[in-house]
């Protein structure tokens, strides 16, 4: 069975750990505390008749964290970066939070490693701070895939983790890279 390793990244209280909860058990619950340090959930995601461990890492969105949380970047397949409607700070972070990825899990080729943003809370209409067109735009310039989600209403969580999950399957079924033998000059000079 080919496995996949997900991880959801953004501040404290952005919803990742309900986001994830609503994908996998299909209920809404708010009554979750701030994640400290990572946990870890697995579900089978069946593709083309072929199944997939998808696991799951939900990671603490304070800075205290943040040292332990990044040792967790490493060996990702995808990372899906999450904001809340209703706070403006949580969006502006998310540069923040994918340079963290790109620094940590020492990724080379931008383009081979899928992120995706999901605004959660799309469901609140009146308390927003954050136009959906400005995170269309900074999606489009950092070559990244946006879902506007509700853990509340269900809205699009679903596409939200299979498309993370499928964009794993791409990235491990692209072909290895091309191997380059050096040859060894075996005539040494000194001086």
């Amino acid at each position: 069975m080919k496995q996949c390793k997900v991880i959801l990244l953004g501040d404290s209280c952005v919803g990742k750990t309900t986001l994830i909860h609503r994908y996998i058990s299909g209920e809404y619950r708010n009554d979750f505390k701030a994640t400290l340090g990572t946990n870890i959930t697995t579900k089978i995601y069946t593709k083309d008749d072929k199944d997939i461990e998808a696991a799951i890492w939900d990671t603490a969105g304070t800075e205290r964290f943040k040292s332990i949380s990044s040792i967790h970047y490493r060996d990702a397949d995808a990372c899906i970066l999450v904001f809340d409607y209703t706070s403006l700070e949580t969006f502006h972070n998310l540069s923040n939070w994918r340079q963290d990825v790109l620094s940590s899990a020492g990724i080379k080729n931008l383009d081979s490693f899928p992120f995706i943003v999901a605004g959660n809370k799309c469901d609140s209409q009146f308390d927003r701070q954050i136009e959906e067109y400005m995170v269309k735009e900074w999606c489009d310039n950092n070559n990244m895939k946006f879902f506007s989600v509700s853990a509340k209403t269900g809205e699009n969580v679903n596409e939200l983790f299979n498309t993370a999950i499928e964009s794993c399957l791409f990235k491990k079924n692209s072909p290895p890279p091309q191997k380059i033998d050096i040859q060894d000059n075996k005539k040494r000079f000194c001086c």
